[in-house]
């Protein structure tokens, strides 16, 4: 070896614990970094991570993650809306065995939209170690409207994206 680790499984995780964000992580060891990207363990190591210190990307991450969430959401619910073997009787085996893929559908849409939920309870949590209060406010408010809105399709405010964009500007 010269000057440098041979990294592995183990060395990679006990050093990304170093790190609060990837870009950190990711400058500081980019053979590591490397490493955990070729052997798919990068999300697992990087959990704890935020994506960005940059209180913009992270306001603008955290939209776009609700309003995909908001889109499986949809999905879920227009297939749930085409019946399930739980909500409708069905005459034939076909019928039915249709159905159940048809909820297997809906169990992969609602599973989408909690990991987007998720992804965006962590930029959250981001945002209040690198945002001002403005920028935690904005973001929870975002989160809010998706809560009480966003799940039953009514459209997210398009003032976020102007609000964004107006923080970025001060």
């Amino acid at each position: 070896m010269r000057g440098s680790p041979r990294w592995n499984e183990y060395t990679v995780t006990e050093t990304a614990k170093l790190f609060d964000t990837m870009k950190e992580f990711r400058t500081t060891y980019p053979a590591a970094y490397q490493y955990a990207r070729r052997n798919g363990i990068l999300s697992d190591i990087s959990f704890h991570m935020d994506v960005s210190d940059d209180p913009i990307k992270l306001l603008r991450d955290l939209l776009r993650d609700l309003k995909q969430a908001q889109r499986y959401h949809g999905v879920a619910n227009r297939c749930r809306a085409m019946g399930s073997p739980s909500t409708k009787d069905y005459e034939t085996e076909d019928e039915y065995i249709s159905s159940t893929y048809m909820d297997h559908e809906i169990g992969h849409w609602m599973q989408a939209a909690e990991e987007a939920e998720e992804r965006a309870m962590k930029i959250i949590a981001g945002l209040k170690r690198h945002g001002t209060d403005d920028h935690v406010k904005l973001a929870w408010d975002m989160f809010l409207n998706y809560q009480t809105k966003g799940r039953e399709g009514l459209a997210l405010s398009k003032s976020f994206g102007i609000q964004i964009s107006a923080l970025e500007a001060q």
